[in-house]
């Protein structure tokens, strides 16, 4: 399969190049990302590619790769905080849970990956934050937040698949959902704590 690197396609450009617009053209001066799957495989990117231009970013379904699976310049990167959420369903057989062999079909393999929870602590480190707590908010949801000026917070989702939780159906091979999380609620929540700060 030929990734967008193969086919000349720089996406972190045309996002700088968006964000700039969207800067120059109705002074917008804060950005907060959100993905989904690959597209939390993108906002992961631009964390370490070009965090200053973020004020917060959220990720649902999407594990950091191992250090094997790591593009070499990602290590080249210098590090700057980003306030970070993110959510992980424990029967999620796409992108594990525990971590693992991630994708869809055998066509679509995005290599290994960290575990969920190790992918927000590696976000914690390099946010600077060393405070962890762990808290169960019902049977669903419990939430390891590393509190800070840039603060993390990873959500379990017990029992929950491959989805955004939205409290709709979504089809069956995702795995299951729930009705109890809205995710672009609570993601919606943090960034607000964030821009408050």
């Amino acid at each position: 399969m030929k990734t967008p690197s193969h086919l000349g396609i720089d996406d972190v450009g045309f996002f700088v190049k968006l964000a700039t617009h969207l800067g120059n053209t109705y002074g917008i001066k804060r950005i907060f990302v959100v993905g989904y799957s690959n597209g939390g495989q993108m906002v992961l990117r631009l964390m370490h590619e070009v965090p200053k231009m973020l004020s917060g970013a959220a990720t649902i379904a999407s594990n950091m790769p191992v250090a094997e699976n790591t593009l070499p310049q990602v290590k080249t990167f210098k590090t700057h905080p980003v306030p970070y959420l993110a959510m992980a369903g424990t029967a999620d057989t796409f992108s594990p849970y525990e971590g693992g062999d991630a994708g869809i079909g055998r066509e679509h393999r995005r290599g290994v990956g960290m575990s969920a929870f190790d992918s927000a602590a590696y976000i914690a480190a390099r946010n600077g934050l060393t405070e962890h707590r762990h808290d169960v908010i019902d049977d669903v949801v419990s939430i390891d937040t590393w509190d800070g000026e840039n603060p993390v917070e990873f959500w379990t989702l017990n029992g929950i698949g491959h989805l955004v939780p939205s409290g709709k159906t979504y089809p069956e091979f995702l795995g299951p959902s729930t009705t109890s999380v809205i995710a672009a609620e609570e993601i919606g929540k943090f960034f607000d704590g964030v821009r408050r700060r």
